[in-house]
């Protein structure tokens, strides 16, 4: 150190490099570079500082900076120092190779989007946002380039979603980014009925330039009307969606329609409230969607509404009324591509309509027969065009819908949901032939070839299906599924083939292109044998059987069968046992064959008959007419087979031998028209010898007389849902709730034994875990408390238990004043309501003198109740409120 004091010396870069090489060693890189670059000063001729510079600058990452001085040292070494310039060249290599690799980290690791112009950027964000808007916020949590582009876009903040999160400060944010533009408003049922709603900032959102608006239980033209925001308002609107969170009965504002025809809108969808269609026929002629899911106010008018939209492109109306549907000639529209109904109106309604590119039809739950409609859908010529075709719980002959699928060479998808009797034959009809392709060295006649329909000349039946879907179809069986699978499978393989050349044709006939089916749904159809699902898996893509529902399968409870029953020897087998089929209707609640018995309707079981001999093992007819008594009937059976006779109807812990053959549902308007559980036609006598026969297996028997019993459930009219929680009629919100929790512990099933329902207080009745539930529903909701309440005091007291339960409250003004003497006393005055069956409810001055508030339907059993109130006048009349 002392000799660095005195400066000169030739040797003194000698020094400083030195000590440089210390302080490499020692880690200390910065001195050491510092030493480095005065040795490179001292003595720019010599290598070794330009060397260790090299070494310093490549441990500091500083490849070009090292590249350069180990050049530098290279070309100031001798030639002769062989050994100096072998490890020079070895150290450039290094850095070489070392700045490769960091090019390449960084090539990974770098941010290559930082690179595109924000334009560009913008646009790809746009596109994601648009397919997911959950998206945005992600976009804004990726890098600090993505969040500056996304926060001076305006364009990704265009679509605004309101729910119970935060939704002022949601709105506030996305008016901000936005710039007040916002293009669509979805309001969710939520936030209505937060206390602020509707928010002041709301005014401030640019409301010509709103294009889709959603909102649930809110009117957004009543809302801009009110606010006076200019005529301006909406005058993009493009789509419109009004839904309501339950059915009700309100109805579009009178000036919803004039505004909507104002601004030309193109889709509009209506769900849970009524619906106009002589407004949508008065006002609207540009829409190309339309979607009503609800009460449809005036069913004759619904031809009239879309022939005045003849641009229609997607229609879906789901909807039970009852109404048949004319027109002559059928109204043309020529643009529909998507239709869906669900009703009885559909076949008639399908008939009225011309629909020539028709791509995807969805019919469900049509009570009258569906071959008109296709017949009509055959003459329009709509059938090639076809690619979805949905067939739900409607009535259909398997032959028209063969000759149907004849035309359909584009169907891809078919979904016969819930069909009986027709399903099986379809599917061997799309099924054909087998094919067993001939090999192009084997001509010997003595082995025939089979063909697939196509291959000889014949037509395949919708070569293009490939997704097939038959839930429900209590009749599908095995073995046609079976074929289609192989015959579509060698019809495609025999298609590849021949592309390749490899097929010899003998009829000049080249095979007809098919796909394989590679989607295949049998949920809940019984008959599919569960030994062909492994082979079915391994030919078809996708594959679902499911036999039964969760819920179905926990609706009864199997019986317990004697542990030794493997160790049995069970020798007898029950033969021709003599069954003497004793009538036996059983109800839940005894008086309920008194009191609300129909003269009309006598349950009765209709077959077998008494006295028939039915043989163990085979099967049997069955049919049983249902009382269904509306109001108090469940409109569902089980049906049993008892052994002995039970010793009460009554509950009881106590098991009856014999036999469960099911639960099941009768068909009834307006509850379950449609129920899954529908009775069969055939039931199969149990064979008590055999495992599981019934709740006396194992027993010998021979020529047995055998009780055949359907139990029908019934009920009692209107549950009184404040005894049940055990408040007073005028209990308050929280001690509504309290109560019901504290119902809820006492009567939960897992703290009982019985896992369905527990018994009261009372001790004779069942308490479902659903009814408490409906019971707090009722009682925290205002409107439908004031509704229970109303239906209860007709009755005579609270939670009244005769009569039926009204289904809706009707005040007076909704009624129509009519000069009709029939049906009333004379003099008096006479009002009427049309019901949604096209029946009309009636009611006298006389009925509102004696104070009846409860009037049924005349076509119907449905049952309304009055609002109105007896006021004192002049003339001694009755008046409304």
């Amino acid at each position: 150190m002392r000799a660095l004091k005195y400066p000169g010396g030739d040797q003194q870069h000698a020094i400083y490099d030195s000590r440089a090489a210390v302080y490499e060693k020692m880690g200390k890189r910065k001195e050491a570079l510092r030493d480095a670059k005065q040795v490179i000063e001292l003595a720019k001729d010599q290598w070794q500082g330009y060397a260790r510079a090299a070494r310093l600058f490549l441990v500091a990452s500083k490849f070009d900076a090292a590249l350069s001085m180990v050049d530098a040292a290279i070309s100031r070494l001798k030639v002769s120092n062989t050994k100096r310039c072998d490890e020079l060249i070895k150290l450039k290599n290094d850095i070489l190779q070392q700045r490769k690799a960091e090019t390449k980290r960084l090539r990974l690791t770098q941010n290559q989007t930082s690179k595109l112009p924000v334009e560009l950027l913008s646009e790809v964000f746009r596109y994601v946002v648009l397919d997911d808007l959950a998206a945005l916020i992600c976009l804004l949590r990726v890098s600090g380039t993505w969040r500056n582009v996304v926060l001076t876009t305006p364009s990704l903040w265009e679509t605004l979603i309101l729910t119970t999160r935060s939704p002022a400060r949601k709105l506030t944010l996305w008016l901000k980014q936005s710039k007040c533009r916002i293009h669509a408003l979805h309001i969710r049922a939520s936030v209505t009925t937060h206390p602020d709603w509707p928010f002041p900032e709301l005014a401030d959102i640019a409301w010509d330039q709103i294009r889709i608006c959603s909102s649930v239980g809110w009117d957004v033209a009543n809302y801009v009307k009110q606010r006076k925001l200019g005529e301006d308002a909406l005058s993009s609107l493009e789509e419109l969606e009004m839904i309501e969170d339950r059915f009700c009965q309100q109805r579009a504002r009178p000036g919803l329609f004039p505004l909507l025809q104002k601004v030309g809108i193109r889709s509009l969808s209506f769900s849970q409230s009524y619906f106009s269609w002589k407004d949508v026929s008065g006002h609207l002629t540009s829409l190309t969607s339309i979607n009503v899911l609800g009460c449809s106010k005036d069913p004759q008018d619904l031809l009239a509404a879309l022939a005045a939209n003849p641009g229609l492109e997607t229609i879906k109306i789901l909807d039970h009324f009852h109404y048949r549907y004319s027109s002559t000639p059928p109204i043309n529209l020529p643009h529909l591509t998507h239709l869906e109904l669900m009703g009885s109106y559909a076949s008639s309604l399908v008939e009225s309509m011309n629909t020539p590119i028709l791509n995807t039809l969805i019919i469900k739950g049509s009570g009258t027969s569906l071959n008109n409609a296709f017949g009509s859908l055959i003459t329009s010529q709509c059938a090639p065009h076809l690619t979805h075709l949905v067939i739900e719980r409607c009535s259909l002959d398997s032959s028209m819908l063969k000759r149907f699928l004849t035309n359909a060479s584009s169907l891809t998808q078919l979904e016969l949901l819930g069909l009986h009797k027709s399903v099986n034959a379809v599917i061997d009809a799309l099924a054909g032939p087998t094919f067993f392709p001939r090999q192009p060295n084997d001509n010997s006649p003595s082995k025939p070839v089979v063909r697939p329909a196509g291959f000889n000349g014949t037509f395949i039946l919708c070569p293009a299906l490939s997704c097939l879907a038959v839930s429900q179809s209590l009749d599908v069986k095995t073995g046609p599924i079976v074929r289609l699978v192989k015959s579509r499978k060698s019809a495609a393989a025999a298609f590849a083939t021949a592309q390749e050349g490899f097929i010899e044709d003998v009829d000049g006939q080249p095979p007809q292109k098919c796909a394989p089916i590679t989607s295949l749904i049998m949920d809940q159809c019984d008959q599919i044998e569960a030994n062909w699902l492994p082979w079915f898996r391994e030919n078809v893509t996708t594959v679902s059987c499911v036999y039964e529902s969760r819920k179905k399968k926990g609706s009864w409870r199997e019986p317990n069968f004697p542990k030794d029953l493997s160790q049995r020897k069970l020798a007898f087998q029950v033969i021709a046992p003599l069954m003497q089929l004793i009538f036996a209707l059983y109800l839940f609640l005894a008086f309920v064959l008194t009191t609300h018995a129909a003269p009309q309707s006598k349950a009765e079981i209709i077959s077998p008959k008494i006295g028939e001999t039915i043989l163990a093992g085979s099967k049997f007819a069955f049919e049983y007419r249902t009382r269904a008594d509306y109001g108090v009937s469940s409109y569902n059976y089980t049906v049993w087979l008892f052994t002995k006779s039970p010793a009460t109807p009554e509950p009881s812990d106590l098991f009856a031998t014999g036999y469960f053959f099911g639960r099941y549902s009768q068909p009834n308007y307006p509850g379950n028209p449609y129920p899954k559980n529908q009775p069969p036609s055939e039931l199969t006598m149990p064979d008590f010898s055999k495992s599981p026969g019934g709740f006396g297996t194992g027993l010998q028997s021979e020529n047995k007389d055998c009780l055949f019993v359907v139990l029908e459930e019934y009920g009692t009219g209107v549950l009184d849902f404040y005894e049940l929680l055990s408040i007073p009629q005028n209990a308050s919100p929280s001690e509504i709730k309290i109560a019901y929790h504290r119902t809820l512990l006492r009567f939960h099933p897992d703290k009982k034994k019985n896992a369905d329902s527990v018994p009261n207080s009372k001790g004779n009745e069942s308490i479902s875990i659903s009814v408490i539930k409906e019971a707090y529903n009722t009682l925290s909701d205002l409107d439908r408390r004031k509704e229970y309440d109303c239906a209860s005091a007709s009755k005579g007291g609270r939670g009244g238990k005769t009569g039926p339960r009204p289904a809706q409250v009707v005040s007076l003004e909704e009624f129509e004043e009519v000069n009709d003497a029939v049906g009333g006393e004379e003099g008096d005055e006479i009002w009427r309501y049309q019901c949604r069956c096209d029946g009309v409810y009636k009611i006298t001055s006389s009925d509102m003198e004696r104070g009846h508030h409860l009037v049924g339907c005349s076509s119907c059993s449905e049952v309304v109740w009055v609002g109105y109130e007896l006021q004192e006048s002049d003339n001694d009349d009755a008046g409304s409120r």
